[in-house]
Parts: structure tokens; sequence; C-alpha cells
């Protein structure tokens, strides 16, 4: 019920009712939930406008055996027969059934149960013109419901004082609470699971003050209100609740002298109110007197007038008998200037005793009370917000600390990565220099390569490769901890390309760098693989590590430069390049790109100091330069065991020569 879809909640009140009568309970426990959903449809049926279902389920309600055992359900029945009467506008039965209500509800000494009883009490005092009762009885419950703090009763109180204030003509009062009212609805609708039927009070908010503001002739909020009311009328669910609405814009209507538009939703309320429970006669027929009176239609407005004045007799509604006394004047002033003198005369003596009971000095007494009370729930409030802010200022403490420690720990992040990548740059220079250095070194020895004479080329006396072989693995072990975290990623794809591109061999031999590239060994380890090759074993080992080296070296120059071989031979000046047929020519360099054209007697230098001369690019991609660098190591490792195995071949054939002699 809380959504507003009493539809649905009808049959599943009908099917609970008829699950309820096969339940294994005790007649007693059956009796008592059997009576809370005849309560139950009682709201449902009410609310759908079928007076008929609601009469039924209260007298079943009434005849439950359960009814004296419940006090709880009694005081429910008696606010629903209550609220019957009221709508019923049958304001005497109404009142008796809810003032025992609130004896009830006075027994049992439960604060919700008086705080909704005192709004009841007050709202059929209203109606029987005792405004003075209605206000205490409005201030009681006010009071009781702040101190609970639902918002939607608190919201329907203040609503209620501010009819009050409308009937006594006091507009800015009314638009006071009025505009409290809705405050009040439109903060409860933020809270969660809240009661959708709070919209239907909202909606009523709009209507009323859309005709206050028409009273102090403000046109704009009029409008604002008038639409905003005209826009919620097909979201009601009773037929008398779109009733009064369109009653209430059609004043607005009338006020404008828009007629024909005021005909057209007085003639829709007139409709509704017909298959509605709600008794809107007084309301209608003064309406109704007010279109005809202004359409010139005098005789249909004096028929409509009499009839509101049976109704407002009854009703004790001095201020709408007042305004229809009013309407038989004018009237009659045409063609019955008599008769219409007496009707001013009733009027004028109604309106007076209006004003009396308007200006009850008791009724100011307890505005004053009313408004008391509101400055003190205000100032309750203000603590309320002035305690939720002190929370809000110690949050925002709190994140502007986490905030300050997580911008700490960044910089601190920030400073460590730039630490870092600091000391891999200043790696990167001194592998630049390295091999700037070594490139250097190689370009003075380029003259010591290959002869046909082995012992020549690979003496261990050999003090540029020694001291080569030193520099190289003393940086590649400076090196191997300083680009780890760079180049760990691309380690398992750090191997060459499997094939070298068309132009680079005749033969297109495929060399794989897993036989050519091998882990770094110390010494021991290299005369020990020395020993398990022969000497030109060892060459044709070495002749593949260089053709393998150099025909990755110039895929990567290609890539990396986007030039090809030529630019290289040119600008690392060690190979050289000739002119044939007017082309450019790389022939010595070529040689090394085919293990079937490398010569017998390889440069190893001019090798190594291509890959140095590339090495000493600082743009070299990271996977680029460590798959060149195990390349270079390879070479250096077959170097130096070839040069052992040289030398100790050169130790046998001494010592044999020696034994000869001897």
């Amino acid at each position: 019920m809380k959504t507003g879809d009493y539809n649905n909640a009808l049959q599943v009140c009908n099917k609970l009712l008829d699950s309820v009568e096969h339940m294994n309970q005790s007649t007693i426990d059956i009796e008592q939930q059997k009576l809370l959903l005849q309560l139950a449809l009682v709201e449902i049926y009410h609310s759908l406008g079928n007076s008929e279902q609601e009469s039924f389920y209260l007298s079943s309600a009434r005849e439950s055996s359960a009814f004296d055992r419940s006090p709880i359900a009694a005081y429910r029945w008696h606010r629903k027969m209550g609220q019957k009467y009221y709508f019923a506008k049958d304001f005497e039965l109404s009142k008796q059934h809810l003032y025992k209500a609130l004896t009830m509800a006075e027994q049992q000494q439960d604060n919700r149960l008086l705080a909704k009883s005192f709004n009841d009490v007050g709202l059929i005092e209203s109606q029987l013109g005792e405004f003075r009762t209605a206000l205490e009885f409005y201030q009681k419950s006010l009071a009781l419901k702040l101190e609970i703090g639902d918002r939607y009763p608190i919201g329907t109180t203040l609503n209620n004082i501010g009819l009050i204030y409308t009937k006594l003509e006091n507009t800015e009062q009314a638009i006071h609470y009025y505009e409290q009212a809705l405050d009040t609805f439109l903060n409860y609708t933020q809270e969660p699971n809240f009661d959708r039927r709070v919209f239907n009070n909202i909606t009523h908010v709009y209507e009323d003050l859309a005709v206050t503001y028409n009273r102090l002739d403000d046109a704009q909020k009029k409008a604002f209100y008038q639409q905003k009311a005209t826009d919620s009328i097909a979201y009601k669910n009773s037929k008398g609740e779109q009733a009064r609405a369109l009653i209430n814009i059609a004043k607005l209507q009338l006020e404008e002298q828009q007629l024909d538009s005021a005909k057209h939703f007085l003639s829709k309320a007139s409709e509704l109110q017909n298959d509605s429970a709600f008794d809107l006669r007084l309301e209608l027929n003064l309406s109704w007197a007010h279109y005809y009176l202004q359409n010139g239609q005098n005789d249909q407005a004096i028929v409509f007038a009499n009839s509101g004045l049976i109704d407002a007799e009854k009703k004790n509604d001095l201020a709408k008998e007042a305004e229809l006394y009013k309407i038989l004047s004018d009237a009659y002033q045409t063609n019955q200037p008599k008769t219409a003198l007496q009707f001013l005369q009733k009027y004028s003596s109604t309106r007076e005793a209006f004003l009396a009971q308007k200006f009850d000095a008791d009724l100011k007494t307890i505005q004053v009370t009313i408004e008391k009370q509101q400055v003190e729930h205000e100032l309750a409030l203000e603590q309320i917000a002035n305690a939720e802010q002190q929370t809000k200022i110690q949050r925002l403490t709190n994140i502007v600390l986490l905030a300050s420690l997580a911008l700490i720990l960044c910089i601190g992040f920030i400073v460590f990565y730039w630490f870092k990548k600091h000391k891999e740059k200043q790696s990167l220079l001194q592998n630049i220099k390295y091999h700037q250095q070594q490139l250097i070194a190689l370009g003075e020895t380029l003259n010591h390569d290959f002869t046909a004479d082995p012992t020549q080329t690979f003496d261990s006396n050999d003090r540029v490769l020694e001291s080569y072989l030193l520099a190289n693995n003393h940086f590649s072990t400076s090196q191997s901890s300083a680009s780890q975290n760079s180049s760990s990623h691309d380690q398992a794809n750090n191997q060459p390309s499997t094939h070298s591109p068309e132009d680079y061999t005749t033969n297109k031999a495929i060399y794989s760098p897993s036989d050519t590239v091998q882990p770094v060994a110390d010494n021991k380890q290299q005369q020990e693989q020395a020993k398990k090759f022969n000497e030109s074993e060892l060459k044709q080992i070495l002749r593949e590590s260089l053709v393998s080296t150099m025909i990755e070296a110039v895929s990567i120059w290609e890539k990396h430069t986007k030039t090809n071989r030529v630019e290289l031979a040119e600008k690392s000046k060690l190979w050289t390049v000739s002119i044939d047929n007017g082309t450019l020519r790389t022939r010595s360099l070529d040689k090394y790109l085919s293990l079937e054209k490398i010569p017998l007697n390889p440069r190893w230098r001019n090798v190594a100091g291509t890959c140095h001369f590339i090495l000493a690019d600082m743009t070299l991609s990271p996977k680029d330069r460590s798959l060149l660098n195990q390349h270079l190591d390879s070479i250096m490792q077959n170097v130096k065991m070839l040069s052992m195995a040289v030398e100790d071949s050169s130790k046998s054939h001494q010592t044999s020569t020696t034994m000869a002699h001897h």
C-alpha cells in the first residue's frame, strides 16, 4: 500500500484472507489475522473510492470475535469509521468515532496513536467551525510528531494548520504553513523506503498554494502551482481526490474570467463526485453559482447558491455561507432590489459572525503557542544540522589527511621512480660510452685480422684481446643488474630473426642464435669447452657466430634507422663501400652475411665494432640492445676459446720440438 498500488494490494489482501482460513492455527489467532486484513481492506477500498465494499469490511471487522480482544484493532476501526463519515460530510457521527479513538489512544498511552488522534479530532473540529479547538488539537499533535521525528505525519498536520488559516482568511500564515508542509513532504521523499502515498499530500499542497497565491494576486506563483496541481490529477487513485483538485483549478479559472475552462473542470468534477464517496456538494454548488453569476445566468446562479446554503448551514461554515449570501444579493440586484438588500444584510451579519470567530483572542494565544513550538523545533533541527556539519567537517578532515598521505606516497613513488630511471639512464650512458671506447680501441687494431698463421692471431699475450675481454666481462657483470628491470619482460622474445633478408645471403641460409649465442663462461669453463673441440671446429663455430651476429645487427640497424646496410658501412667506417655500375655496394660486409662467403679467417673485430657502433645509439630499444650484447658476448667467448686452443697447440708443438732435439 505504501507504493500507492491499491489494486495490487487488494489482490494480495484477498489471497491472504483466503489462506488464513486454511492455516493450522488456533481459532483465536485466525480471527485476529482476519480482523487485521479486513481493516487493511477497509483502507484499500476507501482509497479506491469504493464506499460499498468499505462499509462491508467495516461491518465484518466489527462483527469479528477478535474485535473486543484487540484494543489496537478497535482503535483503528473507530478511526476508519470516523474517516468514512468525515468524507460523507456527516461530521457529528465522524466526531463521535474520532473522539472514541482518541480515548482509546489515551488508554494505550501510545504517543504515535495520540498524535494521529489529535490530528483527526482537529480536522473534524475545523470542519465544524471550531477553529480554536481545532488549533489546540493540532498543537498537541504537532508537538508529539516533532518529538517522534516522522516527517510524513508532521507535514500532514502543518498542512491542516494551513487550511485553518485559509478559512480564517489569514493568507500569509496559510502560505507559511503550506510551504513548511511542502518542504517536509519533499524531504520525506528523500528517505529510503518512503511511503509513496505522500505524493497525494504533495499535490494537495500544490492546489492549496495555487488558490492562496491567487488571493495575493501573485500570478507567477499561482500559475506555477496550478500547473503542478493539473499535472498531478491523473496520478490520484481516488475519484474524490480528483474531483477536489478539479474544483480548486476551476476556482482559479473563475478568478481569471476563463469561464469555458472553468466550466470544463466543474463538469468533470461533478461527474467524479457522483461516483465518489466524497461529499463535495458545497464546493461544487458554490463554484457553479460563481460561474453562472459571471456568465450572466442569474437564475441558475440562484439555484446553485440556495443549494449551497443548505450544505453550508449543516456544516456551520460561516465563510462559505456569507459568500453564498453575497452571490444571491448580486443575482437579485437587477430584478429584485429588495430581495437583494435582504441577502446583503444576511451577508453582513454572517460575515460579522465569521470575523468574530476569526479574531477570537484564544486563537491568537494558540497561534503563538504553535509558532513557539515551531521555533523550538527549528532550533533543535539547527542543533542537529550543526552536529551533522561537525561530522562532515571531521569526515572532510580525514579525507584531506588521507589525500595528503596518498600525495606523499605518490611523491615518494615518483622520486623513487625518477631515481630508478636516472640510475638506468646513467647505466645506459655508461654503456654507450663503453661501446664508443671499444669502437675506438677496435679501430686502432683493425690490422690484426686472421692470418694464415694462427699463432699470430690468437697469441695469448695479445694485449688488445685480453684488455677487451677483461673490460667486456666487467661491463657485462655491471650491466646485468642495471638493465634487469628494463629488459626482463623482453627476455622471452630476445631471439633474433630466424631468417636473414633475401639479399643478405645467396644460399638463404638460416642461422639460429641458440646455436651461436652461448652463456658467458669463466676462464676455467672456457678452457674445458675449448678442449672439447679442435681448432678447425672452433673456427667454424666462430664463423657461424659472426654471420649470425651480422645478420641480426644489420636487421636491427635497418629496423631502427629505416636505412640500409650501405649507410651502416659508411657511418661506422668499418666496412668498404664501393661503386659498381653506379650502385653503392658493400661487398666486404655482405660476405659476413653468408656462411658460404665469410672468409676462413674473418675480421671478428669489424663485426664486434659494428655491434659497438649500433649499441652507441642512445635511442636503441632495450630488447635490441640486450640481443646485440648477447651476440657480442658470444663472439668474445668464441674468440677466447679459439685463442686458448691455439695457445695449447703451440705449447704442444714446442714441447714436441724440444723432445726431438734431445
